[in-house]
């Protein structure tokens, strides 16, 4: 499977560097593979994704719940606009495994995240939970904690962008708000909603857990472990 995400990386960092003019910054093959296999790890009956974009993550996803057996109408993934994630097949439909599944079975939601109700995760069996999107103008990852999760009963909830650093780690001049937090003896760094994420998880007494480029937590029966 490696080689398989070796070639998706290849493929959206061409289309990048050709059509946008830069660097394909989105996924790497360590993490394409650490989603993948927390999917199938987590054997979900459904998948919500936030955050589509180009799609590796998606495409990570689908190849999972493709794997375990399971239709990728049983996935659902959100953004501002797919118009990116339908430029997905095309860019990767040389490779084989990507070929044979039909992504236009995945739901998608269109719209802004603070706007979208969490029907998606309503009554949705066990769950993977991607979440990929940022704290840049509006408390999102307040809304998923408050609105959301209350309806999540089991599962499993992964974020992006929010990785272990140093101690000493010193937050990078930017554009877009980075912040940092301490859970137990490890410091997290990335944009925003790391420090809503972590220090909730801190507050909750919840079991973070480390994957590349993001943290995860599991709830079973309606209770945080």
């Amino acid at each position: 499977m490696k080689k398989v995400f070796e070639q998706i990386v290849q493929n959206f960092t061409k289309h990048f560097e050709d059509c946008h003019d830069k660097a394909f910054t989105t996924q790497n093959v360590r993490s394409c593979l650490d989603i993948y296999n927390a999917c199938k790890e987590a054997n979900p009956d459904h998948v919500v994704e936030m955050g589509t974009n180009h799609g590796a993550s998606t495409l990570s996803i689908c190849l999972a719940m493709n794997g375990l057996g399971k239709p990728l109408s049983n996935i659902t993934t959100m953004d501002l606009s797919h118009v990116a994630w339908l430029e997905a097949p095309k860019i990767q439909g040389g490779i084989p495994e990507i070929a044979a599944m039909d992504l236009s079975l995945v739901k998608y939601v269109t719209g802004d995240f603070k706007n979208i109700d969490p029907l998606p995760v309503k009554s949705a069996g066990k769950l993977f939970v991607f979440y990929d999107i940022h704290d840049h103008t509006f408390p999102l990852s307040q809304k998923f904690l408050d609105e959301w999760l209350p309806y999540i009963r089991d599962g499993v909830i992964a974020i992006h962008d929010i990785s272990e650093v140093p101690s000493n780690y010193v937050l990078p001049e930017s554009d877009t708000k980075r912040s940092k937090a301490v859970y137990k003896d490890k410091m997290y760094a990335g944009f925003a909603e790391c420090e809503t994420f972590v220090n909730w998880a801190v507050a909750n007494n919840v079991t973070l857990n480390s994957f590349h480029g993001g943290i995860s937590f599991k709830v079973a029966e309606g209770k945080l472990l």
